[in-house]
């Protein structure tokens, strides 16, 4: 009996030590997607200061272009959401400030990035000429 009940212990403990780990591990991935999205920002933002100050057209585009690069990026560390009524929630004011629900907050985000793209495309028309 006393080696039976050993055997259960050992097999619960294994148990609840691999759910431990899983744990762990998911939130070591949440901590890494957080500084790759801190580090990312923090790259684009110096990006457009970098292109609304660079003179050179060639190296303006090149800025452009890697700037297009972290925007995609965060679009896919955001995505569009899949819910249904995010266009309704997108005309109250407030639903960006409810903690209870994210649901349609990652499409605000991914038009917002679109629309900072268009800003870059648009600032290096400028230094272009066009």
């Amino acid at each position: 009996m006393g080696f039976i009940g050993f055997c259960n212990y050992r097999v619960i403990r294994v148990i609840y030590s691999t759910k431990g780990v899983k744990k762990n591990k998911r939130t070591e991935a949440r901590i890494e997607w957080i500084q790759k999205v801190r580090e990312t920002t923090a790259e684009t933002a110096a990006l457009y200061f970098s292109l609304l100050h660079e003179e050179d057209t060639e190296k303006a585009l090149e800025i452009l272009i890697k700037a297009q690069q972290k925007i995609e990026l965060f679009i896919l560390y955001f995505g569009p959401d899949k819910s249904q009524n995010g266009d309704a929630k997108k005309e109250s004011k407030n639903f960006l400030l409810k903690k209870s629900d994210n649901a349609g907050k990652n499409d605000v985000l991914v038009d917002f990035l679109k629309m900072m793209m268009d800003d870059f495309k648009r600032c290096y028309e400028v230094k272009k000429g066009g």
